[in-house]
């Protein structure tokens, strides 16, 4: 059977940024594809902007899974939990350098307006053809 290490996993992420995350509103599942701004030892950190539908779904209700996938090698990781936002103007700082694109809005609504969040209490799965019909393995970020 298939699994990896919690460090195996963060690896993973690290080497696939983005995944798919779903979030719900009014009992309605909602997913898009997010990239994870970094890995940390405390699992995936993202950013995400005030304005979007991802944070208000978030604010409301901070359960949340991400889905990150290599196809070439058939590996999907799931990770669970809840969203905690991360108030550090260093890291700001180094998201602001990285995604230029985000300047508009902080002119326009200030540096309050980029969110930061990691999943709390998180719970990964790493999923391939050879353990698709097994128990779940979790392994806690």
């Amino acid at each position: 059977m298939f699994t990896m290490t919690r460090e195996e996993i963060l690896e993973f992420i690290a080497a696939n940024p983005v995944g798919w995350i779903a979030t719900v509103e009014d009992g309605r599942p909602h997913v898009r594809a997010l990239r994870a701004f970094r890995v940390r030892d405390d699992g995936p950190l993202f950013q995400i902007s005030e304005p979007k539908d991802v944070y208000r779904q978030l604010a409301a209700n901070p359960n949340v899974e991400v889905c990150f996938n290599d196809q070439e090698r058939g590996i999907q990781v799931r990770v669970a939990g809840k969203a905690r936002f991360v108030e550090d103007e260093t890291l700001l700082d180094a998201v602001l350098e990285e995604r230029a694109f985000l300047e508009w809005l902080v002119d326009r609504d200030g540096r309050a307006a980029i969110k930061l969040f990691v999943i709390a209490d998180a719970q990964a799965y790493a999923w391939t053809r050879q353990n698709n019909f097994v128990p779940k393995e979790w392994v806690e970020l």
